[in-house]
């Protein structure tokens, strides 16, 4: 046998033996990776089971720990306008696909929206929340309203509410936007702060 020819066999055993280190590579990863599922019905850890109640710390958002942390979301459309989305499927869409560990629910007040259809925008309130607690995600829910001076008492009633019926839940964060005060430069006296 020629050294040409020994050394395309010896080329060929060396390739052989990689592509069965390869193989059993390959075997090994997969076998270590189904041992890791989860073959019970429990779900896997989510983000508010990792960081916890949230609070405000000075100007960050702090967890359980009191870490800074950033989440990021997406906000959903007014909604007396965008109900239609108002659901755990959009919830779920949003969580899986844009990798969302946030969604803002923006309860629309005027024009349609709580003060004319108040149970209508509270059903609808209960099912972003309901689905971002089943989802394992933060939900912001926002007061929105271009007239907050005006609709105090309702705003309370709204809150409390929500803080009744999920008050032992770390998912939900609270916001009043109080846009008229900010369109015309005001700031909202003290006295008149809502604390939930």
């Amino acid at each position: 046998m020629s050294g040409k020819n020994k050394s395309i066999n010896g080329t060929s055993r060396n390739i052989r033996k990689i592509n069965i280190f390869n193989i059993f590579l390959f075997f090994l990863l997969v076998s270590n990776s189904c041992s890791e599922i989860n073959t019970d019905d429990k779900e896997e850890s989510t983000i508010v089971d990792y960081f916890g109640q949230l609070r405000v710390e000075g100007r960050n958002i702090v967890d359980k720990k009191g870490e800074i942390i950033i989440l990021r979301g997406m906000s959903l459309f007014w909604s007396q306008w965008g109900s239609e989305y108002y659901n755990e499927e959009t919830i779920k869409w949003l969580r899986d696909d844009w990798k969302c560990t946030v969604i803002r629910a923006p309860i629309g007040v005027e024009n349609g929206g709580y003060l004319d259809n108040k149970l209508t925008e509270f059903a609808r309130t209960f099912e972003v929340i309901d689905a971002c607690i089943k989802l394992g995600i933060y939900v912001i829910v926002d007061w929105h309203d271009h007239s907050a001076e005006n609709h105090l008492a309702e705003a309370m009633e709204f809150f409390q509410t929500i803080s009744n019926k999920y008050g032992n839940e770390p998912n939900i964060l609270y916001k009043a936007k109080f846009l008229s005060f900010c369109r015309r430069g005001l700031s909202m006296p003290r006295s008149r702060v809502l604390v939930w």
